[in-house]
């Protein structure tokens, strides 16, 4: 490793201290300590929470309506809804959403399994193979590959609150108000005139 190659890392590592928050540092620190099963469904969890703070940020301040939605049997509580919920506004990349239903699908294959398995368990090394954001493009075994990646997508989902935009609520229409009235009136107008023009448009024929 030349010096170049040590100012890119100064400058990685510096990035990583500068901009990411503590609680993303002790997710990676803490799933180094946790054996397969329990790193692959401690990212999940993690990265199911980002997912959901990420919305409630973006989504207007509405707390009763966001719990119902998103806790319990609410119809946004699963990690796929949100995935796909988080897509389809534009909050994470198609990339993004790949690598976190490849995570969410090995969670799902130590949590049904009832034998006991580990990131070499091929369908799961498979899994880890399919996954887009190794940032170094290197080698590295299943778990190794897991992890890398799944601190980089909550790097990026941390990212994405950082610049999200919150949503305001739409004002209600003031129904005795002088603009609504106003509109009304022009409305009555137009529709009468439309209904003269047809009139007399039939008569000429």
């Amino acid at each position: 490793m030349n010096s170049k190659d040590l100012e890119n890392v100064d400058e990685v590592i510096n990035f990583i201290n500068t901009t990411i928050p503590d609680e993303v540092v002790k997710f990676r620190l803490h799933l180094d300590k946790e054996t397969d099963r329990g790193c692959a469904l401690m990212a999940a969890a993690f990265l199911d929470e980002l997912l959901k703070k990420l919305l409630e940020k973006y989504m207007v301040n509405e707390p009763n309506s966001f719990k119902e939605l998103f806790t319990g049997s609410g119809g946004l509580s699963s990690f796929s809804s949100k995935i796909n919920l988080s897509y389809l506004l534009g909050l994470i990349s198609e990339k993004s959403k790949r690598d976190l239903h490849i995570i969410r699908k090995i969670r799902n294959e130590f949590a049904h399994s009832m034998e006991i398995i580990d990131f070499e368990h091929p369908p799961i090394a498979s899994r880890c193979r399919e996954l887009h954001h190794n940032v170094f493009r290197d080698e590295l075994s299943p778990r190794k590959s897991f992890v890398r990646i799944a601190f980089g997508v909550a790097g990026l989902l941390n990212g994405a609150m950082l610049m999200v935009e919150k949503r305001s609520v739409h004002e209600n229409i003031d129904f005795d108000s002088d603009e609504w009235l106003k509109g009304i009136v022009s409305s009555e107008k137009l529709l009468k005139e439309i209904a003269l023009y047809q009139i007399n448009n039939n008569e000429q024929k």
